[in-house]
């Protein structure tokens, strides 16, 4: 997934958070995004490297995106519904914040929330 985005940066900063800086050096990550920013460009080159269009590998990229993203949201909302049902069972702050792994200021804010109610 971090080598597609590396093709289809719109951006420097997109194509140097897509790289990263867990991997090598900062010298040779500025050589890296020099490089791919200048191939990155031009479709024919692009498509020796891979067999999709760059259009397709950008569809591919935002769908794989919005899919994770997607998760994220259901996971959120699965923490909120279990902190809920834990207040509703009269469960304290610290184990709610111990079971679900949120912060106690969101624990309280749905707490609040479910109050109003």
């Amino acid at each position: 997934m971090k080598w597609c985005k590396t093709f289809t940066a719109t951006t420097e900063k997109e194509l140097k958070e897509a790289i990263g800086d867990d991997l090598m050096s900062k010298e040779s990550n500025e050589k890296l995004a020099d490089e791919i920013g200048k191939y990155s460009k031009d479709e024919e080159i692009v498509g020796l490297f891979m067999e999709l269009p760059k259009k397709v590998l950008e569809q591919n990229t935002y769908i794989e995106e919005a899919r994770l993203n997607g998760i994220k949201q259901g996971i959120e909302q699965q923490n909120r519904e279990t902190v809920k049902n834990m207040i509703k069972e009269n469960f304290d702050i610290k184990t709610i914040m111990k079971i679900t792994g949120l912060p106690k200021e969101q624990v309280e804010q749905i707490k609040k929330d479910l109050s109003k109610n």
